[in-house]
């Protein structure tokens, strides 16, 4: 590769990059296509669950929930998942919206919809 071509692609590779490593500005969106700062994608992987996290039971495993995101143990480390349908939460989190025009007092945040289910809150769907 010549030295003109080397320099366009690393000119490249550091422009695609940058929406990484520089953040946003306090109370900007982030940059398009990436998940809103602090949230990670189902699949990332974490060392540590976050503070005040709570550990919810479902047909013989537990979850992990903190801020609307659930979590696997997997080998020292918790692993980003889904949560499973007709999971049954204490509570939905704080930022979910209500959904109009559903029959049923109904919830949504990050792509998971929350159903009530007596006092608690039922896992209806997932996007």
């Amino acid at each position: 590769m010549n030295r003109k071509a080397l320099m366009t692609s690393a000119a490249l590779m550091l422009a695609a990059t940058s929406a990484w490593t520089q953040p946003p500005p306090p109370g900007a969106p982030p940059p398009p296509g990436l998940p809103a700062r602090g949230v990670i994608g189902a699949g990332g992987v974490i060392r540590d669950l976050p503070p005040g996290h709570v550990t919810i039971s479902h047909q013989n495993s537990n979850y992990f929930l903190a801020d609307g995101t659930f979590y696997l143990a997997s080998g020292g480390a918790f692993v980003v998942t889904q949560p499973p349908l007709g999971m049954i939460l204490p509570s939905i989190p704080a930022g979910a919206v209500e959904v109009e025009g559903s029959h049923r007092l109904m919830y949504r945040y990050r792509g998971v919809l929350y159903r009530k289910y007596g006092s608690r809150w039922e896992i209806a769907s997932v996007d």
